[in-house]
């Protein structure tokens, strides 16, 4: 779990987001993004919410059977800002790195192109994706821009608004392995951690 989820975290108050999660009133977006970026409205829709046990309502959602948990699921820590799920975490199977990147991108508009991927030795491997529908889609709710421009100013950054456009636009990616998803193997990615680069800012890029 990188530092970029415990700054989403700390921004938006997971405890709090996850337990509203359900109720939130989507807003902007796109109701053709289902994935990284869409509407709590389009997510639920499209995603079976895992209400076993004692989970809490909103963070994990399509179950699978995932080693070593008694309630697995494919998505977990979902954590949406102002309506749009901005931040998740993924369980997969055991696959090369190839195979999730491949994963990765159709989590994403079908605009969406990779900007970089970094292997950090054996800690994680982080990959940036970029696409103009998301940034466009998202840059258009007014609630969204304000908490990420409040979050900039909470981290003390400064973004100009064609960065804002840009960053939104940006998916940032950590790739890790193991039962604790806290290694790299590229033979046996199992755990993907999405997040915004606007929200997350220059930390979502290390380990």
């Amino acid at each position: 779990m990188g530092p970029s989820l415990r700054r989403i975290s700390a921004v938006l108050g997971i405890a709090v987001v996850a337990l509203f999660s359900v109720s939130c009133i989507a807003s902007g977006g796109s109701p053709s993004i289902v994935g990284f970026g869409a509407t709590v409205k389009t997510w639920d829709a499209t995603h079976v919410a895992d209400h076993r046990g004692n989970i809490v309502p909103g963070c994990c959602f399509d179950p699978m059977t995932v080693p070593g948990l008694r309630y697995g699921d494919r998505y977990y820590l979902v954590q949406p800002m102002s309506g749009v799920v901005i931040s998740y975490e993924m369980h997969l199977k055991p696959a090369s790195a190839a195979q999730a990147k491949t994963t990765a991108m159709k989590e994403l508009p079908d605009d969406a192109h990779p900007v970089s991927f970094t292997v950090h030795g054996r800690s994680c491997a982080i990959l940036v994706v970029s696409s103009q529908r998301l940034g466009a889609a998202l840059v258009q709710d007014k609630s969204l821009v304000r908490g990420v421009k409040k979050a900039d100013s909470l981290f003390g950054e400064r973004v100009s608004a064609a960065s804002l456009r840009s960053q939104l636009g940006e998916a940032v990616i950590e790739f890790s392995s193991g039962a604790a998803d806290n290694t790299y193997n590229p033979s046996a990615v199992n755990d993907l951690l999405f997040s915004s680069l606007a929200v997350a800012g220059s930390t979502a890029q290390n380990c």
